[in-house]
């Protein structure tokens, strides 16, 4: 009975191992994730290749509207409208 009682401990204990593997790898790939925005073939990619104050400066993308337009953030969406 002892062995079996061990045997099945071992099992659980893998299978914990295994489960923890998958939740560490899902969320190193998420945060791994690039993002690129492109205008025109011109832009930005942002991801987090380094320590976390180098990527919250380098993942910041300001949008800006140019002349006659307005950009606003309006229920979660950024929104170009033109000035009037």
């Amino acid at each position: 009975m002892w062995q079996l009682d061990q045997f099945l401990k071992l099992q659980q204990m893998q299978l914990m191992s295994a489960q923890l593997h998958n939740v560490i790898k899902a969320t190193n790939d998420i945060a791994n994730t690039e993002y690129k925005f492109l205008v025109n073939g011109n832009g930005k990619t942002m991801g987090n290749k380094s320590d976390s104050a180098t990527n919250n400066t380098s993942n910041t993308l300001n949008f800006a509207a140019g002349e006659g337009l307005d950009v606003t953030y309006e229920n979660d969406s950024i929104t170009y409208k033109i000035k009037g």
